[in-house]
């Protein structure tokens, strides 16, 4: 079976060049349903720092916090396919101009 990986780098690679900072990780966790090892593929994006304590105020900040971003999970999954059809509906956003993710959420407030 062909990997989908190349596609997923080439998206991330338009999204981040619209400057959003999204991020694919790869990591292993035990299933006890099919008792092995499977692949998780997750979806994160890089927040500035200020911006994700605006948007959670009941976290507190720490005081040796040089921090610039934080990771905040957006989408996990077992399947490639599911992450590049998240991909994609965030390029569909992203290349019309539309603000995507906390930013959106700010502006229809």
């Amino acid at each position: 079976m062909k990997s989908l990986y190349p596609t997923i780098k080439k998206l991330l690679t338009a999204i981040n060049g619209k400057g959003y900072l999204l991020l694919v990780n790869r990591k292993m966790v035990y299933s006890e349903k099919i008792d092995r090892m499977c692949t998780v593929l997750e979806l994160n994006q890089l927040i500035p720092i200020d911006q994700y304590y605006e948007n959670h105020p009941e976290k507190k900040r720490r005081k040796n916090d040089n921090r610039r971003f934080v990771c905040e999970n957006i989408d996990s999954s077992f399947k490639e396919i599911d992450i590049i059809r998240r991909l994609v509906e965030i390029w569909g956003k992203v290349k019309d101009g539309e603000k995507y993710g906390e930013e959106a959420k700010e502006t229809e407030e």
